[in-house]
């Protein structure tokens, strides 16, 4: 289930599946019911290599790795995809792609990201090396998507929405400018308790809608706002425990979460080198039913990979279509074998029941 590329002048519809449906996901314009279908194609690799998504999928009659926009990887894209992600919860793969587009800094011209890169090995297309609009897809998907940043200086008013990796332990944020004021803020997390300080100034309140996310199975105990107990509102579904507090900010605040009961898979990050061509190991989705932990992954046929699962305070019962390798503190690697078949890629579905 996908969208049409285009509607032709005698009224039919062009059914090319490309990367431009990450637009209207990012923007609200499509029906709930048919977002995860395509996100869930974006992830996969058709769409999506080591250094990025291409235009168009591998298998389309189109395909050509040098086509300017027919099998190309631009970073633009790929930035487009990740906030599409975020946007809409699939924060892992979202994560992973921006960190496709930032690690193209590390070769070729150093410290900036291309224009245009191969859709089926690691190396430039031979556009413009220095590109503004890939190096900001970089941060705004940060920004934007990781932090869920949203500003309204007119009415003094900031949203914050941060779904960071699960394994991140600590992180901070300075001057975020929203007219005349700045505010800065950090998270660190100390054995099931999350702290969040913020610290703002400018002539008035500023008033932030604060809404975190955590990792799916999290359950939050208890919520203090400057050592005062708070009830926020708290939202549980299968992929994340979200909760949202309405704070007025004047100077500092310091916001103090106690939970248990997460884990979640730690985002897949490729570092490709030049010359080289995608491994073809994918994080498709998760979700979390009861005490069942499920995995969708994409590897390639007759592969083995790994995968780390991060869970702090809860024991596994055991695992299905995987073998944990090596365990320390909140840390379990487990390696999965992909069955040999004629197909390049196969799907795998790795379970892991809790007690």
């Amino acid at each position: 289930e996908f969208f049409y590329y285009g509607k032709n002048s005698d009224g039919s519809f062009n059914p090319e599946l490309t990367i431009l449906a990450a637009i209207p996901l990012l923007f609200d314009q499509i029906d709930e019911d048919k977002t995860f279908p395509v996100l869930g194609q974006f992830g996969q690799n058709g769409f999506s290599s080591d250094w990025g998504v291409r235009i168009v999928r591998k298998e389309s009659d189109l395909f050509n790795p040098n086509g300017y926009h027919t099998g190309s990887v631009w970073p633009l894209f790929t930035g487009w995809t990740a906030l599409a992600e975020y946007k809409n919860g699939n924060f892992k793969q979202g994560y992973s792609h921006i960190m496709n587009n930032l690690l193209v800094y590390r070769h070729w011209a150093k410290g900036f990201v291309e224009e245009v890169l191969n859709g089926l090995e690691y190396k430039p297309s031979g556009v413009c090396p220095h590109q503004s609009w890939s190096q900001t897809m970089v941060s705004q998907p940060i920004l934007e998507g990781m932090l869920g940043l949203e500003s309204n200086a007119v009415e003094h008013k900031v949203s914050l929405s941060p779904s960071l990796p699960a394994h991140w332990d600590s992180f901070n944020v300075n001057n975020i400018k929203i007219g005349d004021h700045d505010l800065d803020f950090e998270m660190k997390r100390i054995e099931g308790t999350t702290t969040y300080q913020f610290a703002h100034s400018g002539r008035r309140r500023l008033l932030l809608s604060f809404a975190p996310f955590f990792p799916p199975g999290t359950e939050i105990h208890n919520v203090k706002l400057n050592g005062g107990e708070l009830k926020p509102k708290i939202n549980f579904d299968s992929r994340h425990t979200q909760l949202t507090i309405n704070l007025e900010l004047r100077k500092s605040s310091i916001l103090e979460i106690e939970h248990s009961g997460s884990i979640d898979v730690i985002p897949l990050v490729s570092n490709p080198k030049p010359g080289f061509k995608s491994n073809g190991f994918r994080l498709l989705s998760t979700d979390f039913r009861g005490k069942e932990f499920i995995i969708e992954l994409q590897g390639r046929s007759g592969s083995n990979e790994v995968i780390e699962l991060y869970i702090p305070d809860r024991e596994i019962d055991h695992i299905e279509n995987a073998v944990m390798i090596e365990r320390k503190d909140n840390s379990h690697i487990l390696s999965i074998s992909f069955a040999l078949t004629k197909k390049k890629y196969v799907n795998k579905t790795v379970k892991v029941l809790l007690k």
